[in-house]
């Protein structure tokens, strides 16, 4: 990267640089992480080749030992001008990657923009930053739907295998998203599980078989079946489609018109109002004493919580934050931003409040 073009040398000349500047950049579109980094970069470069001397502060300083050329600006200047570009470059990151860089502009005086600039590429813009991002895409919301539990957890697992393979520690993150995208039926067994000790092979092992039961007690009755729970026994004299006749009125009396079973005590034909059913009682999940509803969406969010505002009682030697990089932090401000307050507004704030330092 060079721009053999100079610097602007004087203080006037730095206010059309700067206005320059932003109007060059207005076409770029803004940087969301490693999904776009490659063409984001790209595009900026070709932008900053069109303004004055703009690509030379973000090559490699030169030895301190040489000698100053003729056309250097003086130092303020030079500073001024670096500390422009930085704030420019900001500018083009997305709101969720502001607060990690910012600092960086404070933090580097003299070099800010180029030390941004190497900063934005290894967090993004290395092979080994995109393969993360797109382990943790596959990664994401996938509910099992009709597909047997143990290919679902399988598929799941290679995943995560290809995640694990590249040096990412992901086991907390991926093993409540899986239990999250679990079928419903899986609720009774879930909530039997100690959440401080699970493991893949522990919760598969607790899993498996639950499927194929769910399955089979789910099929639909044949017509013998249905009229033996209804006490009217078969005569083999009658036809078949008497039989499937009178099932089909019976499955349509005794399913939809009422979910009370018929009484000898109330004639048939006597309208009795209708009474409407109950509603679901809500299934709630103990998780270290915090007690949700049983929401897909939100259990696992709220583990998580719990989990990171008590250090105490992880049972690791390492930081919470130290196993998340910097580029999924604003994702994770995100996670949390979307957790239902009420009751929960106090573990919410302290997650917030325990997310790392806005320096990358």
């Amino acid at each position: 990267m060079s721009d053999p073009s100079p610097l602007p040398s004087t203080w006037d000349a730095c206010d059309s640089w700067a206005t320059r500047l932003e109007n060059a950049v207005s076409s770029v579109p803004p940087l969301t992480g490693a999904s776009n980094y490659h063409p984001w970069a790209k595009k900026l470069q070709i932008v900053l080749s069109g303004v004055r001397g703009c690509l030379c502060l973000l090559d490699e300083p030169p030895d301190a030992s040489a000698t100053p050329s003729s056309t250097s600006p003086p130092a303020a200047i030079l500073n001024h001008l670096d500390a422009t570009l930085a704030l420019v470059l900001v500018g083009l990151l997305s709101p969720a990657l502001v607060s990690q860089f910012e600092s960086v502009i404070l933090d580097h005086p003299s070099r800010a923009a180029r030390t941004l600039w190497l900063k934005l590429e290894a967090a993004y813009g290395t092979r080994w930053s995109f393969h993360l991002w797109q382990s943790v895409q596959a990664l994401s919301s996938q509910p099992q739907g009709s597909t047997p539990v143990t290919e679902f957890m399988t598929s799941r697992k290679q995943k995560f295998e290809a995640l694990k393979a590249a040096g990412y520690d992901f086991d907390r993150w991926f093993l409540d998203n899986l239990v999250a995208d679990l079928a419903p039926h899986f609720g009774p067994t879930v909530r039997g599980l100690d959440f401080a000790t699970l493991t893949f092979d522990s919760l598969y092992a607790a899993v498996r078989g639950v499927d194929d039961s769910h399955r089979l007690h789910a099929a639909p009755p044949s017509s013998s079946m249905t009229l033996a729970a209804f006490g009217t026994p078969v005569n083999p004299r009658v036809p078949s489609s008497a039989i499937s006749a009178s099932t089909s009125s019976i499955q349509r009396h005794s399913f939809h018109s009422s979910p009370l079973p018929r009484t000898p005590s109330v004639p048939p034909h006597t309208s009795r109002p209708g009474t409407p059913p109950l509603p679901p009682s809500p299934v709630t999940l103990v998780v270290n004493e915090v007690t949700i509803h049983r929401s897909t969406k939100h259990r696992s969010r709220i583990y998580l919580l719990y989990h990171y505002t008590h250090p105490e009682k992880k049972h690791s030697t390492t930081s919470r934050w130290d196993s998340f990089p910097a580029f999924l932090i604003p994702a994770i401000r995100g996670f949390w931003a979307s957790t239902p307050a009420p009751p929960l507004l106090y573990y919410k704030e302290r997650a917030l409040a325990l997310l790392p330092p806005t320096e990358a």
